[in-house]
Parts: C-alpha cells; structure tokens; sequence
C-alpha cells in the first residue's frame, strides 16, 4: 500500500515547521495532516490519513486547555486521539470491518505518536509496545477477495513542478493508491496501483526522468512451474530485427499490427514483455496489448521513445529473472538512455556531434550508440567517433545499422 509514502509526508510536515513549544506541535501536526491529504490522489476515510487528522484536531484543542500549551500535553492529547480514530478505523471501511482488523498504516501511526508523546514526557500514553486492537469479537470470516489492479509500480522522479499535475492526471486515470510527493529540489516519489504497468510508467517517462523504478504483483501466488516469457520488440529495420533476436526477445517489423499480436500471445502459464522503438510504436502496442491486460495476464509495454532506448532495455533481457524484475530492469534502463535523433534533410556532422556532445553532458562512464541508416551522409557517423575520442575518451561507443529511412542518425547515452 502507500501508508509509507503518506507516513514520509507527515514527518516532512512535522520537520518544515519544526515544533519547539506545544502550540508549535499543534500546527506542525495541522500542516502534516494537510500534506498526507494533499499528496494523495483520492483519500479515503479509515486510514492512517483520518487518524492523523483526528490526532491534528486533539493536539489543536489542547493548546486552548493550557497555557502555555506544553509539548507533553499536546503530544499526549494526540496520541490519545490517534489511538480512538484506530479503533474506528472498521467502522468506516467495509474491508476492515470483513476482515475484523484496524488499518495496518493507522495502526503504525499510533505507535509514531505514541512514541512522540512519551519523548515529549507524557507517560500516561502506551508503553514500549502499543497495543493494537485484536480482531472483533464474533469476526472469524476470511478476508474478502482482493480487488482492484493487480500491480503496485513505485519510482522516484526527477521532473518539474509544473509537470506533475498532468502526471497525477494521468495516473489517476490508470488506477488507484496515488501518492506522488515531493518537492522541485529532491525529486518526486510516485505511488499507484494499476493493471497497465507500461502506462503508468510511460506517465513518468513523458513527465521527466523515472529512477529506483520498482513494480509488485498484488495477488502474486506460486507457480510450480516457471512460466514461458515471450519478449517481443517493434524494430524499423532488418538489421535491428537481426540484433533483437541476439538478444533474445523476437522482432516485428512497425505497424505490423497482426504479427504483434501473434507474437505476444500472453495467456496461462505465458508472460509477454513488448519493447516499442518509438512514440507511434509505443501507442500501438498499448493498444494491441490491451485486451490481455484487461483479462488479467501478465503482459506490459516497456516505456520506450527511440530505438536506442529499445536496444538499452533488451540489453537488460533476463529470462531467468521475475516478470516484476524484468520489467523494472528494462524500464530503468530504457528511462536511463537520453536520445536525440537527427533528420536525414539537412544533416551535417557538427550537428551530430553537437547532438551526441549535449548528450554526454554530466555522464560519467557512459556508453554512446549510434544507429545509422540509408540515410545517413557518408562520414557522419566517423565525425562523431572521432569527436568522441578527442574529447571523450573514457566513452565507449557502439555503432549499428538499421536507423529510419527519414533518420541520419540516431544517439543514444547510458
């Protein structure tokens, strides 16, 4: 779930305001509350987000019985607040009250304030070990069957601030548990479950620079058996379609709408991972891909905008590893690669190597690849080798054939 990016915003919170005296804890916790709420996309009542909240109004009311209003009372009216919102927690969330629990994030909650009120000096809260309420007496049903998406997918985004409103937009659209918090400075974290994996990281992608990306099967259950993976990649060439089956995954040339489907065929005991080359390919197997998605079996569109991004993702290809593992691997790599591409009308070599240089700017150890084509002028691609090597010379460089008729080059810098 999110409890702990919620919990990361409520200790932001209590940290910008940076309580000394009660009256001062009181708006600290009124600020922190405003920012769980705020940071999440639809809040929901019976969580942690309505015992911060009731623990907020506690510790408000306090600093009026009082005065001063000391940092023990005020702690200690919070934490006791915290405490009674835990207990109605089932009592506003029919999941809870079938599964006769408290919510798990409000519970950690508690034991936060709780801790919070015997620093600040109020013993008469819990002790040590807060206890947190047992199942309801006369509850001995199972849980209810999970519902909802099938897939938790986290990452840290470096992005401006103007771009995350579309971003929440967008992925508010895809799924639900949004959190996306953080600041201009230190990046964003981003939380959401979705059915549509690529989706929502193509969402990150399209807004700025995903990193730590991290994606989890909900209802995972053993297999006995490891299941068969086809990875599929949309490829403009035969040469890249030669350099894609080295790697293990299976080519299909663009817009061959048929030939994709007929290569992905995802199913039982059958996961699919599609690799696009570019923005039209990505959509295109978004769409193809998307009546699988919607019947539930494992099969996503890594987020892919060049075909230098494809090629830095298949590098990655693992059939061994978890689909969760895979997908995450060639994602991040893809997310790593900058790219630029240059038209083949009116190319000149000091373009493409003021392209690949603009690329190469604070990347340490980088790998460069270059994909040429029909298009390409003769010696373009041997300035920029050369150009590399003048200036750059830890860069290892990597060259292929198989650009776009329409491209004369196409860069790209891990």
């Amino acid at each position: 779930g999110n409890s702990g990016v919620i919990l990361s915003q409520l200790l932001r919170g209590l940290a910008e305001r940076a309580p000394v005296t009660g009256t001062d804890l009181a708006a600290a916790l009124g600020h922190a509350t405003d920012l769980a709420y705020a940071a999440v996309g639809e809040p929901v009542e019976g969580t942690m987000l309505t015992v911060a909240r009731a623990a907020a109004t506690a510790a408000a009311t306090a600093t009026g019985t009082s005065n001063p209003a000391t940092l023990d009372a005020v702690a200690g009216a919070a934490a006791r607040a915290a405490r009674a919102a835990l207990d109605d927690t089932p009592d506003q969330l029919a999941v809870l009250a079938e599964a006769g629990v408290v919510d798990a994030g409000a519970a950690g909650l508690v034991v936060v304030l709780e801790a919070l009120a015997r620093v600040c000096g109020d013993r008469t809260v819990a002790g040590h070990r807060p206890e947190v309420p047992a199942r309801r007496p006369g509850s001995h049903r199972p849980p209810a069957a999970r519902g909802g998406p099938a897939y938790e997918v986290m990452y840290l985004l470096d992005a401006p601030e103007d771009a995350v409103g579309p971003l929440r937009d967008r992925l508010a659209a895809l799924g639900d548990s949004l959190v996306v918090v953080g600041g201009v400075e230190d990046g964003w974290s981003v939380h959401v479950h979705v059915d549509d994996v690529g989706s929502a990281l193509l969402a990150g992608v399209d807004a700025g620079r995903p990193h730590r990306i991290r994606v989890n099967h909900l209802a995972a259950t053993p297999q006995r058996t490891p299941p068969t993976r086809n990875v599929v990649a949309l490829v403009p060439s035969d040469e890249l379609a030669a350099l894609v089956e080295r790697a293990g995954a299976r080519a299909v040339r663009r817009r061959e709408r048929a030939s994709l489907a007929a290569a992905v065929r995802p199913g039982p005991g059958v996961e699919a991972v599609v690799v696009p080359d570019c923005a039209e390919t990505a959509a295109l197997a978004l769409a193809v891909t998307r009546r699988w998605r919607d019947a539930g079996a494992r099969v996503a569109v890594v987020p892919c905008r060049s075909v230098v991004q494809a090629l830095a993702a298949l590098a990655v290809h693992d059939p061994d590893a978890h689909w969760e593992d895979e997908l995450t691997a060639m994602t991040a790599a893809a997310a790593a690669t900058r790219h630029a591409e240059l038209p083949a009308r009116g190319a000149d070599e000091g373009a493409a190597v003021r392209a690949t240089r603009g690329l190469l700017d604070g990347a340490e150890g980088a790998l460069v690849t270059l994909v040429h084509g029909p298009g390409t002028p003769a010696g373009l691609v041997d300035a920029v080798v050369a150009a590399l090597a003048d200036t750059a010379p830890g860069v290892e460089t990597a060259v292929y054939a198989g650009a776009p008729s329409d491209l004369a080059l196409v860069v790209g810098v891990e």
